[in-house]
């Protein structure tokens, strides 16, 4: 047996599909008289000529320097290790080493925490050269460079005066 549904224009269902299409139409009437009014206002404005007022161009002047830090050298792993691991293979690469005075720099980072490919190691030794070949050529560590830091300055420059 087969039902047949039909709406009739008294039904509940279809007074409310052609409420909300009437509400829905009128709704979005209202709003783009809206933003007519308020493109009108605009454009009445002071402010419309905003692109055509001229000033002083300002430039950038951007400085930037950078040296090597004494005594400090990145050493990069060949993996990420936690923080024991680590010093324990500076440490195993140092033992056969002349440098006695070495120490790890501490992190204090919530990303110390985890796992690093890298350490950054203070040789105090005045001859560090056995220290580095000696880390350099420990199996789980890749390179060791010179720590170096960098100053970037920007100096903003008014236009008239180059």
């Amino acid at each position: 047996m087969k039902w047949k549904v039909r709406l009739r224009p008294g039904s509940t269902l279809f007074s409310f599909k052609y409420k909300l299409i009437i509400l829905l139409s009128f709704f979005l009437f209202n709003c783009v008289n809206l933003i007519e009014i308020n493109a009108e206002s605009v454009v009445a404005s002071d402010h419309s000529d905003l692109c055509k007022e001229t000033s002083t161009p300002t430039y950038v002047k951007v400085s930037f320097s950078s040296h090597v830090v004494s005594n400090e050298y990145i050493v990069a792993f060949k993996g990420y290790y936690k923080s024991s691991a680590r010093n324990k293979f500076i440490a195993a690469a140092l033992n056969g080493s002349e440098i006695q005075n070495w120490r790890v720099v501490e992190r204090n980072n919530p990303a110390s925490d985890y796992p690093s490919d890298f350490d950054v190691v203070i040789l105090e030794e005045p001859d560090g050269v056995s220290g580095l070949s000696a880390l350099s050529d420990h199996p789980s560590i890749r390179r060791v460079t010179p720590q170096r830091i960098v100053h970037r300055t920007l100096q903003y420059i008014p236009g008239d005066s180059e």
